[in-house]
């Protein structure tokens, strides 16, 4: 016996075909599939009535025979007329959605400028795909290590030696801390490199007065951007002028041969602001191009179909040649487009955290799904208001596709115009978000042709996904049961709950997370760093003059009565003036790469470092200038037993083990504690050695302390200016970007929760509205408020526990995974779990309470009246 074929293919029939062919259609349909089925199998049958139905539907048979299209003008001007006064007529509802929609998207698209800047850096310049900038990769003992620099002379080595490669220029920093002056305008630069001609055409910079390429390849020449020209010159062409660079007894003239435009905000270029052309460096002799010199950045064009292995094995084959086969470290090109937010590691770290970005996106996408869920739901539980319309549409002729496709353009309306007012309010709200939290965001990306066609495609998604389920939730009952507007009342609509629940899911894994980053955060900020760091300011000296005086100058600070202690040091103790030195044993060979810091006698005291075992350095023992060593307690467990007293070698300088401290932080706490050496400077105090003097000061009028130490060092300097930071402004610059992410992520929490409240306002508010008659029929029996609250908002608080079961494990998995970046981290502890769920079933709570109160206070002859 044959059994019946499927349904759904003749639904779709029906649907779009022309009635008064339809019977003929269905009848051959049905007359081939019970043929087939019985020759070849149901399998079979199904298979070819598919592939029938496609053949049997053309255009002169469907229903555009008889009807207007549904999409012409006359249709779509009916559907924007329909859409505005239903919105005008439920003015509640369409301000709760409109509210909704707009916090949504505006958070979508300010998250999307963020994450599009930073995926945008080094975008702009000419054949970006094809620049790369040479790294080096090496093993240290058991590290792994990248390195950004290489030797001056690999560009120039590259481009003759290795085909595929274009175009190749290195550049290294120089004129440190030389002042610049051009009649009576002054500027104290540190951002000065030297570079060659093909440096300037291989990103092709945009110059704005002179030939910046031809004016550097000569000795003397200096290129400005355009800030630094104006500091200078004003907004004259300052091409041809003279600038005097100066330090102590160094001074130098140099003639401006170009001003090229400010490099983008979007680019990693935010090292350099002067050029000077390397014959200058050349002329003074100061140019080193030895292959083991590492302080410069080459960078290069390939060819257009040159292969990035081929280009990394041929620069290695040019350096082995000039450098010998065992050179320490092999070249690899690194992609422009790659810098800024690199994974690489140690060495080449990124200036950005691409797995924050991701995150943000998700928040965006998660935000903005809460908003379409509001959508959604709302319009769905607003159906019933709509069936009487949607069915006399039907009975005068109305056919399905047509309400149907109403009901996708007016959800693409709504979005449209939610889209168009979130765009007002991201470019009102742009600036207060860029002075927040440090971005440079502009909201002229926005007319970006790509960008546009994109906010577009959006829009259409957000508007195609927001109302094909209230579309086909409408048009799928009969016209007599739309008449009666018999909406299912009586039962649970199944997808609203889910949708709820996944809206509260959202929330809650949103704001878990919010509060346990600010838990993190704060951990690190009250963590003890094994050194005391309020109240110690580093004054940095700058130049070899002051350098010279730098034992006038610490006893002058040590005189003023605030400053409670002075010492020297290489830069602060965290990274800067940290470096690496290979150190050994005495009687092994096996040489150790490890972390190395120049101190002075008096910086334990300034610091507050704790010693475990022996001393620190001291001027009653002659030999701990030059012949003694401090270790941490990180090193000296690598060392073994007996390490104090051990005899080592640094870098060829021989010591003695006098003194182990407490291990200390001198990176984040997304990084363990690192074997540590410290030693003296030998001989004389020169520049290079204590470029900073660093004080630990009275907590007490800071300003006048600040303005004391300022007299002095403008009496006994070479007229710097006063250059000063405190250690623990330092420490939290470690953390600005944790800092930042931890704002953005409260704003953003706080917006799903508003944006999910919002909705949940709304479906309680309509709740509400369609039982009235009952609340007031059971508050004439006798039914207190109490149970009339429960009865309206029981469901609505089960709904938000069922969230909070699933979405606790889900966050939990990722917040573990998030803190595993950090070697020092706390638990996802059950005090921030409750906090979470608190703050969440507060917020909950308050808004059924909020509207479900009011209705069990309402007068019920109010609601009874018509009856």
């Amino acid at each position: 016996m044959s059994r019946q074929p499927p349904s759904w293919p003749f639904k779709i029939l029906r649907g779009i075909c022309n009635p008064l062919i339809y019977e003929e259609i269905e009848g051959d349909l049905l007359e081939l599939y019970y043929e087939r089925e019985a020759n070849f199998g149901r399998a079979k049958a199904n298979f070819y009535l598919i592939i029938d139905l496609v053949k049997s539907l053309n255009f002169h048979r469907s229903r555009r025979a008889h009807h207007r299209a549904i999409n012409s003008t006359g249709m779509i001007s009916n559907y924007l007329k329909v859409a505005v006064r239903h919105l005008v007529k439920h003015r509640w509802y369409s301000l709760l959605n409109l509210t909704g929609s707009v916090l949504g998207i505006s958070t979508f698209l300010v998250i999307s400028l963020y994450v599009n800047f930073h995926f945008s850096f080094d975008q702009s310049f000419n054949d970006a795909d094809r620049i790369y900038r040479v790294a080096g990769e090496a093993q240290l003992n058991d590290m792994n290590a990248h390195m950004k620099y290489t030797s001056l002379g690999l560009g120039k080595m590259i481009m003759e030696s290795v085909p595929e490669i274009e175009i190749a220029s290195s550049m290294a920093k120089g004129f440190y801390n030389y002042q610049f002056s051009s009649n009576e305008n002054k500027v104290y630069e540190k951002k000065v490199f030297y570079t060659d001609p093909e440096f300037l055409r291989i990103f092709q910079l945009n110059a704005i007065h002179g030939e910046p390429a031809d004016a550097i390849s000569q000795p003397g020449t200096i290129i400005l951007t355009e800030s630094v020209a104006q500091e200078l010159f004003g907004t004259s062409n300052p091409v041809g002028e003279v600038i005097s660079a100066s330090s102590g007894d160094s001074q130098h003239e140099l003639t401006v041969g170009g001003v090229i435009e400010d490099l983008p905000k979007n680019s990693h270029f935010n090292f350099f602001e002067m050029l000077v052309s390397v014959s200058t460096y050349e002329t003074i002799g100061r140019v080193t191009k030895d292959p083991q010199n590492v302080n410069s950045f080459t960078y290069f064009r390939k060819r257009v179909n040159a292969e990035e292995e081929v280009v990394n094995e041929k620069m290695n084959m040019a350096l082995k040649a000039v450098a010998g086969e065992d050179f320490w470290h092999t070249l690899y090109a690194q992609p422009l487009t790659d810098i800024h937010l690199n994974q690489r590691g140690y060495g080449v770290g990124a200036d950005a955290d691409i797995r924050t970005l991701y995150i943000f996106s998700l928040v965006a996408l998660l935000v903005l799904l809460v908003a379409c869920i509001n959508y959604v739901n709302l319009t769905t539980a607003q159906a019933a208001v709509r069936f009487k319309e949607m069915g006399v549409r039907t009975v005068m002729g109305s056919r399905r596709t047509h309400i149907f496709f109403q009901i996708v353009a007016e959800s693409a309306f709504f979005i449209l115009a939610s889209f168009l007012i979130s765009i007002v309010v991201m470019i009102v709200i742009l600036p207060a978000f860029n002075v927040s939290f440090g971005t440079s965001l502009d909201a002229t990306t926005l007319l970006d042709g790509k960008v546009i066609i994109a906010m577009l495609l959006v829009v259409i998604a957000i508007g195609l996904a927001t109302g094909l389920y209230p579309a086909y939730f409408l048009t799928r009952r009969s016209s007599i049961l739309l008449l009666k507007a018999k909406d299912d009342a009586g039962r649970k609509s199944v997808f609203r709950r889910g949708l709820v629940t996944v809206q509260f899911m959202i929330s809650f894994g949103i704001v878990l997370s919010a509060v346990v980053i600010n838990q993190q955060l704060q951990f690190m900020a009250d963590k003890d760093l094994g050194f005391e760091k309020e109240n110690v300011l580093y004054i940095n000296l700058q130049t070899a003059t002051n350098a010279k005086n730098y034992n006038l100058l610490k006893r002058e600070f040590a005189k003023v009565p605030q400053v409670l202690t002075v010492a020297g040091t290489a830069g602060s103790n965290i990274d800067e003036g940290i470096g690496g030195n290979g150190i050994e044993m005495e009687g092994s060979e096996e040489v150790m790469m490890r972390r190395v810091m120049l101190v002075d006698y008096e910086l334990q005291d300034v610091l507050g470092f704790k010693l475990s075992e022996g001393r620190w350095f001291s001027r009653q023992h002659a030999t701990d200038s030059g012949a003694a060593f401090v270790i941490n307690q990180a090193l000296a467990k690598e060392l073994g037993d007996g390490a104090l007293g051990m005899n080592l070698l640094r870098n060829g300088q021989k010591g003695k083990v006098i003194g182990i401290v407490e291990d200390f932080h001198t990176q984040s706490l997304h990084k363990p504690i690192k074997p540590l050496l410290m030693f003296m400077s030998t001989g004389d105090i020169l520049y290079g050695s204590y470029p900073n003097l660093v004080l630990r000061v009275s907590g007490d009028n800071l300003q006048e302390t600040i303005a004391r130490l300022e007299s002095k060092w403008n009496q006994l300097s070479d007229g710097r200016p006063f250059d000063f930071n405190f250690l623990d402004d330092e420490l939290d610059s470690q953390y600005r970007e944790e800092a930042v992410f931890s704002k953005l992520f409260n704003g953003f929490s706080s917006l799903a929760l508003v944006v999910s409240s919002l909705g949940l306002l709304g479906l309680i508010s309509f709740a509400v509205e369609r039982r009235a008659k009952e609340i007031g029929i059971r508050k004439v029996l006798g039914a207190s408020v109490r149970s009339i609250l429960m009865l309206i908002s029981k469901e609505f608080v089960l709904l938000t526990v069922v969230a909070l079961v699933i979405a606790l494990p889900l966050t939990v998995i990722y917040l573990n995974s998030w803190l595993e970046n950090f070697a020092y981290h706390i638990d996802v502890a059950a005090f921030a779990v409750v906090q979470a769920i608190a703050i969440t079933v507060v917020v909950s709570l308050a808004t059924v309470s909020f509207r479900s109160l009011s209705a069990a206070r309402s007068n019920p002859v109010d609601s009874l009246r018509d009856e």
